[in-house]
C-alpha cells in the first residue's frame, strides 16, 4: 500500500546539455519524485496523465521499479526541450512542445493515505478544486510550487509570479520553491525574508532550494540553513530539485526533525546530480555519504 502518492504529468523530454548531441527522456516531477521515494524505501505511487502512444514508452521505468502507476485519459503527454548553456548547471531554456490535459478533481477519486505530493508542470495542470481534494483525501499534502508559475505561450514557457494562489496555498504542509521563485511569488529577493513570507501564507513549513548554496527550510517558527553537499561530479541537473524534496519528505514521515531532513536531501540532490535519470542510490548509501 503506498505511503506517497505523487500527482503530476509524466513528460516526454528532449534534453540538450552544452553541445553534447540531444536525449530524449522521461520526465517531471511525477517520475523524478515517484523513483526517488522508491529507491529511498517508501512505498509509492503516481497518478498520471500520458497520451495511450506513449504510455509505455514514458512509464516504463516506474512499473520497472514496481511503482503503481494510475493513468487518467489525455490526448496529449506534455513534452519539454530543455537546452543547459554550457553545463548541467548552466542557464536553461525551455520550450513547452505540447501540453497534457489539466487534473480534475474527479481523477483522485479511489486514492488517499498518509501523503500526497502535487507536482504541477504548468499553470494549468492542477486547478484549486484538485489541491482541495487532495486535501481531504490525506493527512500531508506536499506541493511543488514551480508548475504555478509557469505559463505556456505557443511553445514559450513563461515565469510568473503566481498570483491567485492564497487558497492553494493554504492548504499546503510542505511547500517546495527554489529561490527564484520564491522572490517572484514574493518580490523578496532576500531569501530569508521571502521564506518567511510564504510560511505566513499557510504552508506548515517551507522548503527553498538554493543550488549549490543549499537550501532554506522554516520549520515551526526557525529558520534553518541547509549547506550543499559537493557532487564527484557533475552530470544532470535535471531532477535534482524533485530529489530534494522527495528525499526531505521520506525523512519527515520517518519522524526526521527538518534539519536532518534537509541535510539527508541535499545529499541525495548531490548524488542525482552525479548521473543521469533518476535518482540511483539507497537510503543507506546517501546516510553512509553523510557520516
Amino acid at each position: 500500500m503506498a505511503e506517497v502518492w505523487v500527482v503530476g504529468h509524466v513528460t516526454k523530454d528532449t534534453v540538450r546539455i552544452g553541445g553534447a548531441a540531444a536525449t530524449q527522456i522521461a520526465g517531471g516531477v511525477a517520475y523524478y519524485s515517484a523513483l526517488a521515494y522508491q529507491r529511498l524505501g517508501v512505498p509509492v505511487a503516481v497518478l498520471t496523465k500520458v497520451a495511450p502512444a506513449d504510455s509505455q514508452w514514458c512509464l516504463e521505468e516506474l512499473r520497472a521499479s514496481a511503482i503503481d502507476t494510475v493513468v487518467c485519459p489525455t490526448p496529449a503527454t506534455t513534452r519539454f526541450e530543455n537546452r543547459y548553456v554550457g553545463s548541467a548547471r548552466g542557464a536553461r531554456h525551455q520550450q513547452a512542445v505540447a501540453v497534457a490535459a489539466p487534473f480534475a478533481a474527479a481523477d483522485l477519486d479511489g486514492i488517499g493515505g498518509r501523503c500526497v505530493h502535487l507536482g504541477p508542470l504548468t499553470a494549468g495542470d492542477m486547478p484549486e478544486p484538485v489541491v482541495a481534494a487532495a486535501r481531504q483525501r490525506f493527512d500531508w499534502l506536499v506541493l511543488d510550487i514551480q508548475g504555478y508559475l509557469r505559463t505556456v505561450q505557443g511553445t514559450e514557457v513563461i515565469a510568473t509570479g503566481g498570483a491567485g494562489l492564497a487558497g492553494i496555498l493554504a492548504a499546503v504542509d510542505i511547500l517546495k520553491a527554489s529561490q527564484s521563485e520564491a522572490a517572484r511569488m514574493t518580490g523578496c529577493t532576500d531569501p530569508h525574508e521571502a521564506a518567511r513570507k510564504l510560511s505566513a501564507l499557510g504552508p506548515r513549513e517551507v522548503v527553498i532550494t538554493q543550488g549549490d548554496r543549499g537550501a532554506l527550510i522554516v520549520a515551526a517558527g526557525a529558520i534553518h540553513q541547509i549547506a550543499a553537499v559537493p557532487a564527484k561530479r557533475e552530470v544532470d541537473s535535471t531532477g535534482c530539485g524533485d530529489t530534494f524534496l522527495a528525499a526531505y519528505v521520506a525523512l519527515r514521515l520517518d519522524s526526521a526533525d527538518p534539519a536532518a531532513a534537509g541535510k539527508f536531501a541535499a545529499a541525495a540532490a548531490a548524488r542525482k546530480l552525479e548521473a543521469a535519470g533518476a535518482l540511483n542510490v539507497t537510503r543507506a548509501e546517501i546516510e553512509t555519504s553523510l557520516v
